[in-house]
């Protein structure tokens, strides 16, 4: 449960056990940045199966042996994770323990903020590779694309005046077509006109 949530029967961020063959699990999170502005609408969405594997597997023989020793000692806990000492995760442990493993596993060591904005920038980049929209990245992180640019796309300006530098070549050339364009058809107007002028001419010349 959220320290703030006042919502009639919300039971907080929940880890649902959809299925187990084939191994389908869920996450719903009506605790997140917009949920205010969303009007208390949670973040739901089935986990990819690799994370779920990964989660099942921990929630077996792992995770019960950590409760049976926490309950011995008369201590248990709700939570998906949870410490050496039987407690939840706070935010500032998940970030330590994510540290570490990106330790173990020989990768520089960054905090979530920082790779949220690693992540960012590259999705906001002109080079990004296939991947999920922004709109839909955005409200998986709990965010909207203008808080993407306000907190983690640095390159946010600078980008878009620099494509619109590349863009005005593009413009100049588009208009510099359509003056020749539009200078061709008045020439062909021109020549299309002058046989009657002269006829015109050879008439009045007659009279």
């Amino acid at each position: 449960m959220h320290p703030d949530c006042n919502l009639t029967g919300c039971e907080g961020n929940r880890l649902y056990i959809i299925s187990t063959s084939p191994l389908l699990m869920r996450i719903q999170l009506p605790h997140h940045k917009n949920a205010c502005k969303w009007g208390q609408a949670s973040i739901d969405f089935d986990l990819p199966a690799e994370l779920a594997e990964l989660l099942y597997t921990y929630l077996g023989q792992p995770r019960r042996a950590q409760l049976d020793h926490h309950l011995l000692i008369g201590q248990s806990c709700p939570n998906v994770f949870m410490d050496m000492h039987g407690r939840g995760f706070a935010g500032a442990v998940l970030t330590l323990y994510w540290q570490k493993w990106l330790v173990l596993q020989g990768v520089v060591s960054m905090n979530p903020s920082m790779r949220r904005q690693v992540f960012v920038d590259e999705r906001a980049s002109n080079s990004a590779a296939a991947g999920p929209s922004n709109q839909g990245a955005t409200m998986l992180m709990g965010h909207s694309e203008q808080q993407w640019r306000n907190w983690y796309d640095m390159q946010f300006h600078p980008r878009l005046a620099q494509n619109a530098v590349n863009s005005m070549q593009l413009w100049k050339t588009a208009m510099l077509q359509i003056m020749s364009d539009a200078l061709a058809a008045a020439a062909e107007l021109s020549l299309s006109t002058a046989p009657h002028c002269r006829h015109d001419l050879d008439l009045e010349h007659e009279f």
